[in-house]
């Protein structure tokens, strides 16, 4: 889980950073104001954005009763950048931690706005 990278909204544009920045493992951790804060900075520069807080309670619910299912892999670029899967993987890092090992789905490409 340490190798991975996320890209994170601030009010300037997004800056890579690790998984334990985010606002959706802060959350997961105890403070909840880090991802209100965040939802409401996506609701200023992407409207319409798909997440909510209901929608990580709801997600978090789901793996605390029915555990992470292996099959919908995290996808990430050969960079450890993920590009799908970033509330999955916080839930992973804060339930076990910065060692644990998921496998990914790693896709190769024209990503240079992220090298």
């Amino acid at each position: 889980m340490r190798d991975l990278r996320c890209a994170k909204l601030f009010p300037k544009g997004y800056e890579l950073v690790s998984l334990d920045a985010m606002p959706a493992y802060n959350y997961m951790m105890g403070n909840r104001e880090s991802y209100y804060d965040y939802m409401n900075l996506n609701d200023i520069y992407n409207p319409g954005h798909e997440h909510s807080v209901e929608r990580l309670k709801k997600l978090i619910m789901n793996l605390n009763d029915e555990g992470y299912d292996a099959t919908r892999v995290l996808v990430v670029n050969g960079k450890n950048l993920i590009f799908d899967g970033v509330h999955r993987a916080c839930w992973l890092l804060a339930k076990y931690g910065a060692d644990y090992e998921v496998p990914v789905l790693r896709i190769y490409g024209d990503f240079e706005i992220w090298e």
